[in-house]
């Protein structure tokens, strides 16, 4: 399992190791975080295997360039800072912080019972198909908790509906109380830098073509192009993260009623 990056005291260790793990071990992206970050590939390179340190400046671009959300930016930028400390008095200030900020972090995984001891096969098979995503969300819906319901629901057939549950149950995704499946008590949480990431993704991007088809009206699909200045991209970036976080605190505390899928892109061509 990919190791999160509260795992690291080293800023530079977390990036080598990430562009290691990814498809043909990160070959080309050092060439594309020097763009990210405004600067020369070489430079990169002494950054990352020597004894520079990445400016405050570029620290931030490299953190909207792996994708990390404001918790995890904050704690990378004070690895940064750390590393940049010209003495062991602000080094101790520096490390105060940043033990602090992991200490917040496990905190939370722990209130939220986040599941970290999912081997890597069950992610793999958790993440081969949309469909154990969606059963395992299916669950929290009055309606949708038998076998029989589910596969009336996804027409997928009674065996592999069964597989998936047993598959779920066994990793406590799911719990079954009687004849009635519900949401067990763990969760199962991808690290951004994660591998099956990409096939997450994947995954629920075929199932919304596969929706685009069914040309239902209630659903809204929007695929264009269209050219802006990089200002107005960027504002817009941050528009698209603060309605997403509107969304998240509106489906907390929302009734299970009905299974969506929500696949947003934002990217440049």
């Amino acid at each position: 399992m990919a190791k999160s990056l509260y795992e690291y005291n080293n800023y530079k260790t977390f990036v080598n190791e990430w562009l290691a793990q990814a498809p043909n071990q990160g070959h080309g992206l050092r060439k594309k975080l020097a763009s990210a970050m405004n600067c020369q590939t070489a430079y990169v390179s002494h950054v990352f295997s020597g004894n520079y340190n990445l400016s405050p400046e570029q620290a931030y671009k490299c953190c909207q360039w792996l994708n990390l959300d404001s918790e995890e930016t904050e704690y990378f930028l004070l690895l940064v800072n750390y590393q940049r400390a010209g003495s062991k008095e602000l080094e101790r200030y520096y490390l105060q912080q940043i033990k602090q900020l992991r200490t917040d972090h496990v905190n939370i995984k722990k209130r939220s019972n986040i599941k970290e001891s999912l081997s890597i096969e069950d992610q793999y098979t958790y993440y081969s198909h949309w469909a154990y995503g969606a059963i395992h969300m299916a669950v929290t819906i009055h309606g949708l908790q038998t076998v029989e319901a589910l596969h009336d629901h996804f027409n997928f057939s009674i065996g592999f509906i069964q597989k998936a549950l047993n598959f779920l149950e066994s990793c406590n995704l799911v719990a079954k109380e009687k004849n009635l499946y519900k949401i067990g008590g763990a969760f199962i949480h991808l690290e951004r830098n994660s591998l099956l990431m990409s096939k997450h993704h994947s995954n629920w991007r075929i199932r919304a073509l596969e929706a685009i088809n069914e040309n239902s009206n209630e659903n809204l699909h929007y695929s264009g192009v269209m050219s802006m200045s990089e200002e107005d991209f960027e504002n817009l970036r941050e528009k698209i993260i603060g309605y997403l976080k509107e969304i998240f605190t509106t489906v907390k505390d929302s009734k299970e009623e009905t299974l969506v899928s929500l696949c947003m892109d934002w990217f440049k061509v």
